[in-house]
């Protein structure tokens, strides 16, 4: 009987398990090697980090289980209830005493063992509330009054942005906008829709200065170092100190406090100066992988709605990973987004793995369904 059941999981059910187990076991060997001197210097205890990512990634798992097993036709009726707490911890932020202040952006609430960063959670509820409301209506019929619900997506990603993390909203705005292409929404409404996103863009990053900084550093990061681009600098020292082989797991001289967030936005770099562009092509693989799967099953969902809430969080995954890691080899500005799933930082992992559980269950579900017809 056992063997029947694990006979009806799709190729795909396995290749996210392996995946994601993969990642995030190599996750917490390299937080574990980029984190412990600061770890040493901060809390006095070299495995401050990786415990406290353990712990997420066990979380992780527990959740990745629970939602891979349940049918994802049954997050539709959660979906409202979800963005409305999402809308509300987000405001919570805002309240004195409550939101914590780091790097003068208010992104977390400190809880008993976590620091919970809501705009993670947002990413899920803003593709959430986009693929249930396309998929109320048939897309080829969308009119402009039909883009009133989705004015509690612009009010969550208002509410990132004002944080500031312009960074996360640009990764909710552009997953948002293929979900709209994949859903046949016309070509008018989309036009009007990317015209405004990148508008807005331009706007907040022209007239933040320090946005503007990261702008110009990226442009010419060894003339801007002062001004914004001491990061990207050594970052690419990291990365070109490593070779093609690196110069060994744990190895990193970069970790000593010369790369700011080493353990976090800028973990490639040192997965390149350690394991060198071997490591980094094997990374990039991984995500490539996980994004072919995430699509094909998408194209083979049984409904609208697996499809495009596949569709939408595979894009979110991987368009995060490839923000990420043009930001550390210097082919993209600074945004401050971790990498998927390999960064350390709890809501990421927590959100992440509950995105690979829905998008497994939608695959394990299809699959089962197609069968009994």
């Amino acid at each position: 009987m056992g063997s029947k059941r694990r006979s009806q999981k799709p190729k795909a059910y396995y290749w996210i398990i392996s995946l994601t187990t993969i990642m995030v076991l190599f996750g917490l060997i390299m937080i574990t090697s980029a984190s412990h001197i600061i770890a040493i210097f901060k809390h006095k205890d070299a495995l401050y980090f990786f415990e406290r990512q353990t712990l997420y990634a066990i979380v992780g798992a527990f959740l990745f289980w629970m939602t891979a097993r349940i049918d994802y036709r049954k997050l539709r009726a959660l979906t409202w209830p979800i963005v409305a707490v999402t809308t509300l911890l987000l405001v919570v932020l805002f309240i004195p005493q409550v939101g914590h202040t780091s790097g003068g952006a208010s992104r977390w609430i400190p809880l008993y063992i976590i620091n919970l960063q809501p705009s993670e959670i947002a990413k899920l509820a803003a593709i959430m509330l986009t693929v249930y409301l396309l998929t109320e209506q048939d897309g080829s019929d969308f009119e402009l009054i039909n883009f009133l619900p989705f004015i509690v997506v612009l009010v969550i990603v208002g509410l990132i942005l004002a944080e500031p993390d312009l960074g996360t909203a640009v990764l909710i705005v552009v997953s948002i906008f293929i979900v709209l292409f994949i859903s046949g929404i016309k070509l008018r409404f989309l036009t009007l829709f990317s015209s405004f996103g990148l508008s807005a863009t331009m706007g907040l990053v022209l007239l933040e200065p320090y946005r503007f900084r990261r702008l110009i550093a990226f442009l010419n990061p060894q003339k801007y170092a002062k001004e914004g681009g001491f990061q990207i600098t050594q970052s690419l020292i990291a990365m070109g100190s490593g070779g093609i082989t690196g110069v060994g797991l744990a190895m990193s001289k970069q970790k000593f406090f010369f790369l700011p967030a080493a353990h976090t936005d800028f973990i490639l770099a040192i997965i390149g100066e350690e394991l060198g562009w071997l490591g980094v092509i094997g990374t990039v693989i991984a995500f490539a992988l996980l994004a072919i799967v995430g699509f094909s099953i998408a194209y083979n969902a049984s409904d609208n709605y697996g499809k495009l809430l596949a569709v939408g969080l595979t894009v979110l995954l991987t368009f995060q990973a490839m923000v990420n890691m043009g930001a550390v080899v210097g082919i993209m500005p600074i945004t401050g987004v971790p990498l998927p799933l390999i960064s350390f930082g709890g809501s990421s992992l927590l959100v992440t793995m509950t995105s690979l559980g829905i998008i497994t269950s939608i695959s394990s579900h299809s699959t089962r369904r197609r069968r009994r017809r």
